[in-house]
């Protein structure tokens, strides 16, 4: 079953994960997608035109929780690259926060282990926009790994899930309406 017209708006810069995100989203029948070719550290509300229930930030980062796929990640990342993506990571969570309607959710997600890159950016954001608290993951996720989230964060690891290393935290908006 398709979701509802324009169910999912996705902004990417890059033309290859556009690509990669429509044939995901198609496969999981989340479809039809509106695609914007953005920088997602602009200012975009002109653009998007409306207020989201579910905003997720799928940022670029280390990918360390990726490297029993992809080892070259091993000879490329460094801790300077890594102290680059940073700001970006958190430019892109705060951006994102103006996007997401009353009582809506915002999640952040990497792909990596990096306490700086996950945990840190989390309590930075909430220590940053107070009109946002950690939310229940369980919700979302399957109960195989209900029991796994803690204080609105999920990290799941290669040896222990038989998955890619991935972090995910889950924000709720408790505001009315952003500024």
């Amino acid at each position: 079953e398709k979701a509802g017209p324009e169910a999912v708006t996705a902004v990417e810069i890059d033309p290859g994960k556009r690509e990669q995100s429509e044939a995901n989203l198609k496969r999981l029948r989340l479809w039809p997608l509106r695609q914007i070719e953005a920088d997602a550290t602009d200012d975009l509300a002109a653009v998007l035109g409306q207020r989201y229930d579910l905003v997720l930030c799928d940022v670029p980062c280390s990918g360390l929780g990726v490297t029993a796929k992809k080892p070259e990640i091993r000879l490329r990342m460094t801790y300077d690259r890594i102290q680059e993506l940073l700001p970006l990571q958190a430019a892109i969570l705060d951006r994102a926060a103006h996007y997401v309607a009353p009582g809506g959710h915002q999640f952040y997600l990497t792909c990596t282990h990096n306490r700086q890159e996950n945990e840190a950016q989390a309590d930075l954001f909430l220590a940053q926009h107070p009109e946002y608290r950690p939310a229940c993951l369980q919700q979302w996720l399957p109960d195989a790994l209900k029991d796994e989230a803690e204080g609105g964060f999920l990290n799941l690891f290669g040896h222990r899930h038989d998955v890619d290393g991935f972090f995910m935290a889950a924000f709720e908006y408790g505001g009315d309406d952003h500024e």
